[in-house]
């Protein structure tokens, strides 16, 4: 299962060095904002070569280019891209499917099929390390509604902690957990009553259920009182292990905070601290504990890397990153990363090797879900990109200064330009350079955006097979900047003295397409 371990720090970077020399030749796909396609002749940097072969092929055709498909009459230089792409990507295609843990029906509540399957696997793969750490902890950064909490304390018998920053989203969490846990318990008396014989069966159209009103009434009570409980931070009780949430905005000057704030849950009434530390408090040692992340955004990914290296407790470090390209600010809002924050290992720093925002952004494509999305689909024929590139040329035309934000546009809105054009100017917000509030257009520049878009659709509006090409090339480089991003990870951690990193894949990439676990194990034990 493992894909690579700190003694593999050379190859980390020799394959780094590799895949970065690969995507530097072909900066103009990375370092291009997608939406300036049009603005900033992307189609001209492709290979001349390159074009006409791509262009006759079927959308169809495209789709089986990233993962390897080559004609061989192409020309030489465009096969060799594409084989290069493949060899320099992490694999991903190799985690484990075996001695997982399969959610029933009650278990799945509110989970739609993706997240079943990485609960499933976070969860089984999290014991493991548990277990091979001698460490019946977790906390769990960025938790959520406490899906792969959850699943630890009621299947695995762990203590959990779960840390979430958003309320609503723990008092959610909190009201699910509650229900499920429940249904979990009158399930399991159901089944000792019929072992038992002790099971009343109500004879057919026997009414036991109570009025909808006063269903709604106790939904609503228990409701009420999971989120009195989140408020609270009272623990949840599992049938097993045990649950708490905790609501806490972590930022990176939070990091020592943070650890105070977990102290007294898990060192109040613990088997696992000796009597000798507590009566004595001469300790300020906690349980061995094993932190995790499921898809921490941005740069809380290193947040939880750095909360792992800072505390002497954490036995072992589990993340799984997505969305590279954001960080947190310390009030807790996301915003665009910083380009200058990466790389985090040393190895890398020395390498000389620089990514791009646009490149790092890049990196959370996925060519897995690509391959196998219909072909009409938008994401595909890049049909949504082709209307908004198009747009671009306008726009900057109009705000030289790019103070400008568009809302999201619905789908059906992608038929016609005409609808298209209709929503856009609907959705289009102007920053007052005075006020730096956002505003709508004004009529008049409402009027000169549909007469230039016209102009604008005339020329490049048969031209969209264009951006169907380009989206495969994006596709290509893709996994190489997620493999650099990910070798960056596991290289920080394993800079630091005593602490052992490896890569593992846990999720079959084309259902969550971020599913490489960045581990870090602290030896000290050994």
């Amino acid at each position: 299962e493992e894909t690579g371990r700190s003694d593999e720090r050379p190859l980390w970077i020799q394959r780094s060095i590799e895949a970065y020399h690969y995507v530097h030749r072909f900066s103009w796909i990375g370092d291009s904002e997608s939406v300036q396609f049009y603005s900033e002749d992307s189609w001209g940097c492709i290979p001349d070569e390159w074009k006409e072969p791509l262009l006759q092929l079927q959308i169809s055709e495209l789709q089986r280019i990233p993962s390897g498909w080559i004609q061989e009459d192409w020309p030489q230089s465009l096969k060799d891209f594409i084989r290069d792409s493949i060899r320099l990507r992490f694999p991903q295609t190799d985690a484990r499917d075996d001695d997982i843990l399969v959610l029933d029906l009650t278990n799945r509540l509110r989970m739609g099929e993706k997240k079943v399957h990485e609960v499933e696997r976070m969860s089984r793969f999290v014991k493991d390390i548990c277990h091979e750490n001698d460490s019946n902890w977790v906390v769990d950064i960025g938790a959520g509604e406490g899906y792969v909490s959850h699943c630890l304390a009621e299947h695995y018998d762990l203590k959990v902690l779960a840390a979430e920053s958003n309320q609503k989203i723990v008092n959610s969490g909190s009201e699910r957990i509650t229900k499920v846990s429940k249904m979990i318990k009158n399930k399991k008396e159901k089944e000792e009553q019929l072992k038992t014989g002790q099971l009343i069966e109500r004879r057919p159209g026997y009414k036991s259920d109570p009025t909808e009103a006063a269903r709604r009434a106790k939904a609503l009570k228990e409701q009420e009182e999971a989120e009195e409980r989140a408020k609270r931070m009272e623990p949840i009780l599992c049938s097993k292990g045990s649950l708490q949430f905790i609501s806490f905005i972590l930022s990176h000057g939070k990091l020592g905070k943070f650890q105070e704030i977990i102290r007294p849950f898990m060192t109040e009434n613990s088997d696992e601290i000796s009597q000798k530390f507590r009566e004595l408090e001469i300790s300020r040692k906690l349980p061995p504990y094993v932190l995790i992340g499921l898809h921490t955004c941005g740069d809380l990914a290193k947040m939880v890397l750095d909360l792992f290296l800072e505390s002497q407790d954490a036995s072992a470090v589990i993340d799984v990153g997505c969305c590279y390209y954001t960080q947190i600010t310390e009030a807790g809002k996301m915003q665009l990363m910083d380009a200058s924050t990466f790389p985090l290992s040393e190895s890398l720093r020395n390498s000389g090797i620089e990514l791009t925002s646009s490149a790092i952004k890049l990196g959370t494509y996925s060519p897995y879900q690509y391959e196998i999305l219909p072909s009409g689909d938008p994401t595909v024929s890049g049909l949504t990109l082709h209307f908004r590139a198009v747009a671009e040329i306008v726009l900057i035309r109009i705000f030289p200064k790019r103070n400008y934000r568009i809302k999201k546009i619905n789908l059906n809105c992608y038929q016609s330009w005409e609808m298209y054009l209709s929503q856009l100017v609907k959705k289009l917000n102007v920053r007052d350079d005075t006020t730096q509030e956002w505003h709508p257009v004004s009529m008049e520049i409402d009027q000169r955006l549909r007469e230039e878009f016209f102009s604008a659709w005339e020329k490049y509006g048969n031209l969209g097979n264009r951006i169907t090409v380009w989206i495969v090339l994006q596709m290509l480089v893709a996994p190489v900047y997620e493999a650099i991003i990910l070798y960056d990870r596991a290289l920080y951690l394993s800079q630091h003295e005593g602490i052992e990193a490896k890569l593992v894949p846990l999720f079959r990439p084309d259902i969550s397409p971020r599913n490489v676990a960045v581990v870090g194990l602290r030896n000290s034990k050994k």
